[in-house]
């Protein structure tokens, strides 16, 4: 890593730590249960992954970044609350148009019905659906703007954490397995992890 590198890569990280900072006030006056030093560190850490992983300042690596700002928002407001703002999922769609590469088109929207439709055909089969609408909506945005296979294994990631994760504090604490969780923080972490793929 050249001093140049090192340079841009201070300067990419102290404006994600701005951001982060600012954020996580906005997220606090809104009511929401905000760890921010757990922010700040989830931030830094991806962005200087995806840094390094994409081969340095690009759009790629702003991208992600704005893509995991997103994806913590959302995930801090579905833990604090159980809903998430629609601002999040329009958001990750015109995301879908930074850096757009048009081959990709068929793909992202393969991603984004990957994603959709099973998760409609649970809340229509189901009575009480562990999914909520903000979930679908988020999720299927991001699928949309990964594309298929990051999507559909960022998604699944996600998935699979949430059970193993959920079945887990269920049985620890106690609860009722058909008590509403926060689904958001495992299919952000998932999608972000879709991301690098």
């Amino acid at each position: 890593m050249t001093i140049y590198d090192f340079l841009i890569l201070a300067a990419l990280l102290s404006a994600v730590f701005v951001v982060t900072l600012v954020m996580n006030g906005v997220m606090k006056r809104n009511g929401f249960n905000v760890k921010p030093m757990l922010n700040v560190a989830l931030m830094i850490a991806v962005t200087a992954a995806l840094f390094f992983f994409f081969g340095g300042l690009n759009i790629k690596t702003v991208k992600g970044a704005v893509f995991a700002l997103v994806l913590l928002y959302a995930a801090v407001q579905d833990y604090s609350s159980r809903e998430c703002d629609d601002a999040v999922w329009v958001v990750l769609l015109v995301l879908c148009l930074v850096g757009l590469d048009t081959n990709n088109i068929i793909s992202m929207l393969l991603g984004g019905a990957a994603i959709f439709v099973p998760q409609i055909v649970v809340v229509m089969l189901s009575k009480r659906a562990p999914i909520g609408g903000a979930d679908i909506k988020i999720s299927t945005a991001a699928g949309i703007l990964l594309g298929f296979w990051r999507g559909v294994a960022g998604f699944a990631i996600g998935l699979v954490a949430a059970v193993i994760a959920m079945t887990i504090i269920t049985k620890v604490k106690k609860k009722d397995k058909g008590e509403p969780f926060p689904l958001m923080p495992f299919l952000s972490a998932g999608l972000m992890l879709g991301y690098f793929i």
